[in-house]
């Protein structure tokens, strides 16, 4: 990590002005996101702090560093860097599903509640949908509140029909309300498979390849023809000064 780190920390200190150190921030959150698809986050973890020292703004790189956090159960700082994200922009729906995960885990029913229900709320995509549903459903069913549960799943397989997490779910909290004879019923006609594109909910979680970088991306391509000989030239400089007596 501290290698692949250096080279563009070293051109981001000679190339002081905002647009090259966020050129440079947005190479590094690519290179990190690569290195922990690959399992090595205290790699991706340098990275993408380093990124942050040069960009704080850049909102792919904060999101790739709470999923690594979280991925090595460092939780409370997954959840600091959640709400910074949702501090500087309320309508990153990812980050709010992501503190709900994080406070199921923890236990705390209630805010796990309020931020699957603010989830739920939202057009997202099936993937979110689900994951906040299932948070909702477990929050709910900590507490016993069976009746209500069934409420709001019913909406929630509606929704989301070939989804087998939420029928099953749903099935559950019939059975536990007495309904029974629907419960069985639900489960004989259980969706096969994985349901939404072919990966569940849980794995598409969990996958640091599924975030979107593409703008990111596009951002290193329109510049890197511009810049990368004011790359190349600090990074000589560096060498320069390195090798000096």
């Amino acid at each position: 990590g501290r290698v692949a780190a250096a080279a563009p920390a070293a051109a981001a200190d000679a190339l002081p002005s905002p647009d090259d150190r966020r050129l440079t921030a947005a190479a590094m959150c690519g290179l990190a996101e690569t290195v922990e698809r690959h399992r090595m986050s205290l790699a991706a973890q340098e990275l993408l702090e380093r990124a942050l020292e040069l960009a704080p703004d850049l909102e792919p790189a904060r999101l790739l560093l709470a999923i690594s956090y979280e991925r090595t159960a460092r939780f409370e700082d997954a959840e600091h860097h959640l709400r910074l994200l949702l501090s500087a922009n309320s309508a990153n729906v990812e980050a709010q599903l992501r503190l709900a995960v994080l406070a199921l885990r923890a236990g705390q029913h209630a805010s796990a509640e309020r931020d699957a229900r603010t989830v739920v709320s939202e057009r997202v995509p099936d993937w979110q949908l689900s994951l906040a549903y299932q948070v909702l459903a477990r929050a709910l069913a900590a507490g016993g509140r069976y009746p209500e549960l069934v409420r709001e799943l019913r909406p929630a397989v509606r929704r989301l029909p070939a989804d087998p997490v939420l029928t099953l779910l749903l099935a559950y909290a019939l059975d536990r309300t007495g309904a029974k004879h629907e419960a069985e019923r639900l489960r004989r006609g259980l969706p096969v498979g994985g349901g939404l594109a072919g990966r569940t909910p849980r794995f598409r979680y969990a996958d640091p390849a599924a975030i979107d970088l593409g703008a990111l991306e596009e951002t290193v391509r329109q510049s890197v023809t511009v810049r990368l000989p004011l790359l190349a030239a600090a990074l000589r400089r560096g060498d320069g000064e390195g090798s000096a007596p």
